[in-house]
């Protein structure tokens, strides 16, 4: 049987398809692994059963519709259960869980971390820069993982878990290529992607690459082509493993993505443009692991370097923000399990290096350069050491889990201008508690108590200039955003019906908040008001969550997701106190899918959509990408519903196609904090070759 470690945006069929290889069946396997097939390794650090987890998590296994005509992760991630995705350009790709994004949802590649010193509260392309076509499954954890993960985990945890390159459990050689190509008509793009695995004896090597173009795009309804939108992007993986024997493995792996050239289309004019010009992340590392009877042992070690260049492109005059971060990675893990449970304990550590540095040009005159949006030569480091303990009761049935971290945080900011230089160590306790009580065969009930937090960044405490609404001025005086959740769930894999119901409730304590300040004596600078950041806010959240399909012997399905995270916050800032939604959570969203799954061919159509939002806070409100008509006209931010067809069909047994038209009504709105409206009526062809 050949192997199915596919490259996800490659994959332009469901199951289905790719079981035209072997001999027909009268009932197509289901396009995903069911829940007590399907296993996670995100919630605990290591591989478990999805039924076992007591924790609210899903997983994208490069399979089906899906993945089947995704152009990049984020539009794998998007269709994934409590996931919504903000696209500020149309390069970024953030993902919001349970109302939180930004700087507090974690994103993690093969147990990297993504997130750096300055990763900003909004929108970013963190997620952008991972090679789409090097990636075999995505996880997300909804809710906080800060015992397992650290700071950053207060919304969830995106894990990307790549291919693997490993050898043959026979030692066979082996040899596997794919090739694809995916163009879409009113996103005006094209890409092309390749991947080539090996294996030999107990060497297995893998190499993949992605090339694109995007936009500008041509929005529903009567809106046209977008001006400020596009990019470019490439991305060229290549990872290697050994086993060595006597349980020992070995991996190391490189892997550079680029986009350039992303307007950003909200904070843009035809004479004053603010184009991303570069995004650029190279990261380089190591694996080793030893499985010896009931114990596991893994480390990894790597180097990161992420670049962002920014251009403000006015008459007379071009201003260029340029950053940079290397950032050296690593970590261990135990993990020890007996017939009654498993002890996972370890450490991480990450430590950003931050080069920042703006160049002024002024007509024909050569680049002056002077301070950037950050410190050159800032220091930042975050890391911690855990402890989880799952413990397994009655006959299996029940399984209760506890966990602490005890974090801790450095920051080196030195003396620059008017900036004395500062030191800042923090230390903050982490725990949770959960359990999973297995009712019967394929039912489940939850529930959970979980810590979470977040040390500020260098964004937090560094950040001076203009940002899209406001002149940001330094604070370097911030200490650690804490969060405690409650939550409730079940999940069921019985007969024709999969799928999962989880409540929660969280109450969060020293936001981080911009509040308004002033700079040298000035609250007005460069047209905009001055605003520092303190934690000024406390919040509460309150959610749902529902994912559930059912499938039919005969291959029709129906399935349902939806969420809705009510949130609220409480600022205080001399002496007063102000009471409002907590600014950039989502209305309500879902969506709704029904097809059929042949072991040939496919058909799935959706709909997705939003209701509208009344609930916005002051800084919603003078958001142009939530009221692009200004903060007092400004009544709810409108909901929408979208239509999509789509389907695939193998050609050959070397050869698939899918087609989808999405946006079929070409209706005219912007998603929920979109920088830019949605693509109209969108043709999407893909083609996919294969070869072994």
């Amino acid at each position: 049987m050949r192997r199915r470690r596919l490259a996800p945006s490659l994959a332009l069929l469901s199951l289905p398809s790719l079981a035209a290889a072997q001999p027909a069946r009268p009932s197509p396997p289901p396009e995903e692994p069911t829940i007590n097939e399907a296993t996670v390794s995100a919630p605990a650090r290591r591989e478990e059963s999805l039924l076992e987890t007591p924790r609210a998590v899903s997983a994208d296994n490069r399979r089906g519709a899906a993945r089947a005509l995704a152009r990049d992760l984020g539009d794998r991630l998007e269709e994934l259960p409590g996931v919504f995705l903000q696209r500020t350009t149309t390069a970024s790709a953030m993902p919001i869980i349970r109302g939180l994004g930004g700087q507090r949802t974690l994103l993690l590649f093969d147990g990297f971390r993504l997130n750096d010193s300055l990763t900003k509260v909004g929108g970013n392309a963190l997620l952008s820069l991972v090679d789409a076509s090097s990636v075999r499954r995505v996880e997300v954890v909804r809710g906080p993982a800060s015992v397992m993960y650290g700071s950053d985990a207060l919304g969830g945890v995106v894990l990307v878990v790549p291919v693997d390159a490993a050898p043959r459990a026979d030692g066979a050689a082996h040899l596997y290529g794919e090739l694809s190509t995916r163009a879409a008509s009113a996103e005006r793009s094209l890409t092309a992607q390749g991947m080539l695995e090996g294996e030999v004896g107990r060497f297995g090597v893998m190499a993949s690459g992605t090339l694109g173009t995007l936009g500008p795009i041509v929005a529903g309804g009567d809106l046209g082509t977008q001006p400020f939108s596009g990019h470019g992007d490439r991305a060229f993986t290549v990872r290697g493993m050994v086993e060595a024997g006597a349980g020992h493995s070995l991996g190391l792996g490189y892997t550079s993505s680029e986009i350039t050239n992303a307007p950003r289309p909200d904070n843009s004019l035809p004479d004053d443009r603010r184009v991303f010009r570069l995004q650029q992340r190279d990261l380089v590392y190591g694996r080793w692991s030893v499985r010896r009877g009931s114990l596991a042992v893994q480390a990894r070690a790597g180097l990161i370097r992420r670049v962002e260049t920014r251009d403000r492109l006015r008459a007379g005059r071009i201003d260029t923000e340029h950053d940079e971060v290397f950032t050296p990675q690593g970590t261990a893990q135990l993990a020890w399990t007996t017939s009654r449970g498993t002890l996972t304990t370890g450490l991480d550590v990450a430590a950003d290096q931050v080069g920042s540095y703006t160049d002024t040009v002024r007509g024909d005159s050569g680049p002056e350069r002077g301070r950037g949006r950050y410190l050159d030569r800032s220091g930042y480091v975050t890391g911690g050491v855990f402890a989880h303990y799952a413990l397994r009761l009655a006959s299996r049935r029940v399984l209760l889990e506890a966990g602490a971290r005890a974090a801790l945080t450095s920051v080196d900011s030195p003396a620059d201008g008017s900036f004395a230089a500062y030191t800042r160590l923090y230390s903050a306790p982490v725990a949770s508690l959960g359990v999973r009580w297995l009712v019967t065969r394929g039912v489940a009930l939850m529930a959970n108590v979980l810590g979470g937090y977040r040390a500020p960044n260098l964004d937090d405490y560094q950040a001076l200039g203009a940002g899209a609404r406001s002149y940001d001025v330094p604070n370097p005086d911030l200490g650690p955003e804490r969060s405690w959740t409650a939550e409730l769930g079940a999940r069921v894999a019985r007969g024709p019906l999969e799928g999962a119901l989880f409540v929660y409730g969280s109450t969060m304590s020293g936001l981080v908040t911009r509040v308004p300040s002033s700079f040298l004596g000035m609250t007005m600078i460069d047209g905009r008001r001055v605003y520092t950041r303190m934690n000024a806010s406390d919040a509460r959240l309150v959610g749902v969550e529902l994912d559930l399909t059912a499938t039919a012997r005969s291959g029709l399905y129906a399935s349902l997701s939806a969420g809705y995270t009510w949130a609220e916050a409480t600022t205080s800032q001399d002496g007063a106190s102000t009471t409002e939604p907590l600014s950039k959570v989502p209305p309500a969203y879902g969506r709704v899918s029904v097809g059929w799954r042949r072991a040939t061919h496919w058909i799935d159509l959706l709909a997705t959509g939003m209701l509208s939002q009344a609930r916005l806070s002051a800084s919603d409100r003078d958001d142009v990408r939530l009221c692009p008509d200004g903060p007092t006209m400004c009544t709810e931010v409108p909901g929408y519903v979208s239509f999509t067809a789509r389907g695939g069909v193998r050609l050959h047994p070397s050869v698939t196609a899918a087609l989808a038209v999405e946006n079929v009504l070409n209706a005219a709105y912007t998603p929920f904090g979109g920088g830019f409206p949605a693509a109209g009526t969108n043709v999407i062809v893909q083609l996919r070759g294969q070869t072994e």
